[in-house]
């Protein structure tokens, strides 16, 4: 059953995947995530399972730092599901200190509501294409 709080808590997830995308914390991150999980990156390869994609997140972590922002997000229940929509821009510094990045883009998460009762990304898309 839906209630006012489901959103709230979406909107409080979101804002700490922000945070520990912006710390590289990959740890942090895996506890926004189902064990499941599928991230399908920008022209890049699915990862399937918190083990690839904490592995893929460790490698471009350990190369860049992140300043990842989130605009217009918009979400969507139906059930145990949600579907979130939005824009965001990263910029991307190499740790080695050359010339830093811009990317723009936008994302789909599927959030389930777990067994747990509470919410975690069991699919995020990146939609930059």
């Amino acid at each position: 059953m839906l209630n006012h709080y489901d959103l709230a808590e979406i909107q409080s997830l979101r804002l700490d995947w922000v945070r520990f995308m912006n710390a590289g914390n990959v740890a942090r991150l895996g506890s926004l995530f189902m064990p499941g999980a599928v991230w399908i990156p920008n022209n890049e390869h699915t990862l399937e399972g918190w083990a690839a994609i904490s592995g893929w997140l460790e490698r471009i972590f350990a190369s860049y730092k992140y300043q990842l922002s989130i605009t217009d997000p918009v979400v969507r229940f139906a059930g145990d599901w949600a579907v979130e929509q939005a824009t965001f821009t990263a910029i991307i510094a190499p740790l080695g200190g050359s010339e830093s990045k811009t990317h723009n883009g936008g994302y789909t998460i599927i959030w389930r509501r777990g067994a747990d009762e509470f919410w975690a990304i069991d699919r995020y898309i990146d939609n930059s294409g």
